[in-house]
């Protein structure tokens, strides 16, 4: 009787360490995104069950889940000092399966994004491109790497609401699609993309230790946690000042103004909170999650989507 709920638990605790391993909450808010991309652009038109939606979905969360693989890869000694509870740093995922792992998860989402558009094509080959760039490279260089983590965040936006031509995939194939790129979009894109930034910020405190043992050059490497700490802090004051901007300037409605305010409550509070600098920016890390989620869900509610679409 033991041996099956041995075998259950050994395979309950590695999916879950899978999970843990790919960022599953990372992967489904960059999914979330390209669906809002979609959903701002076209309104109360969209079908959200359409076989070209689940396909940017699905070809942006694989490719992203595989970058987040292949960095756990790369980054497994410094985890030792910064992330012990990493399931390659505990073994629940050997780097062989890790590997394969990565490989698998980029293939699949080759594969899906070949059954879009050509442009679709492109900016997910760009998107590909730079999280390669910044496993090999990029996250090496002080800001660089975290303006390379937001610009793919951000590009996931509009990735969801450009026009999409014939997507062959099978029962899923939906035809032409037209949408506009409204300064809704573009809005939601800028969001994203600061407060992405904010985030791989705050988390290069928390890699600290890692990175200087490594002999990286991360901002709090070469100038300091408090410094680092204070540069976050601008970027936060900078989206709280910014989220204004829609309600005034672009006819955002009441909702709007609702929910980003929760939103910018979310953002304030770590630095409302007496502690050390390296405590607010894991604070800080994990806020920012949920002031992404409610600034979406304030995006969606801004009253400045389209009520239909005329292909």
């Amino acid at each position: 009787m033991t041996r099956p709920f041995s075998f259950l638990n050994r395979v309950w605790t590695t999916s879950l360490a899978i999970l843990q391993l790919a960022r599953v909450w990372n992967v489904g808010m960059i999914m979330s995104a390209v669906y809002l991309g979609a959903f701002l652009a076209a309104g109360s038109s969209i079908d959200l069950t359409a076989g070209y939606l689940i396909s940017c979905a699905l070809a942006t969360g694989l490719v992203a889940a595989s970058a987040n693989v292949m960095n756990d890869l790369l980054d497994v000694e410094s985890d030792r000092l910064d992330h012990a509870d990493r399931p390659l740093v505990t073994g629940h995922i050997s780097t062989k399966t890790g590997l394969w792992l990565a490989v698998g998860l980029f293939l699949l989402s080759l594969f899906i994004a070949f059954q879009l558009g050509s442009t679709h094509q492109a900016l997910f080959g760009l998107a590909s491109l730079v999280l390669i760039l910044y496993n090999l490279w990029l996250s090496r260089l002080p800001l660089v790497g975290n303006l390379s983590i937001a610009f793919v965040v951000a590009l996931s936006i509009p990735f969801g609401a450009i026009p999409v031509g014939e997507v062959g995939f099978g029962a899923l194939s939906l035809g032409e699609v037209a949408f506009q790129l409204t300064p809704t979009v573009w809005i939601a894109a800028i969001f994203a993309f600061l407060t992405t930034f904010a985030r791989e910020i705050s988390k290069d405190i928390e890699d600290v230790l890692g990175d200087g043992a490594r002999g990286e050059h991360s901002i709090p490497v070469l100038l300091g946690i408090q410094k680092n700490s204070n540069l976050v802090r601008s970027i936060i004051l900078a989206i709280v000042i910014l989220s204004a901007v829609p309600f005034l300037f672009y006819s955002f409605g009441g909702l709007y103004l609702l929910m980003m305010s929760v939103t910018n409550l979310f953002l304030v509070l770590p630095m409302s909170m007496p502690k050390s600098a390296d405590r607010e920016a894991s604070i800080s890390s994990s806020t920012l999650k949920w002031a992404m989620m409610c600034g979406m869900a304030a995006l969606a509610l801004s009253e400045s989507i389209p009520l239909s679409h005329t292909p």
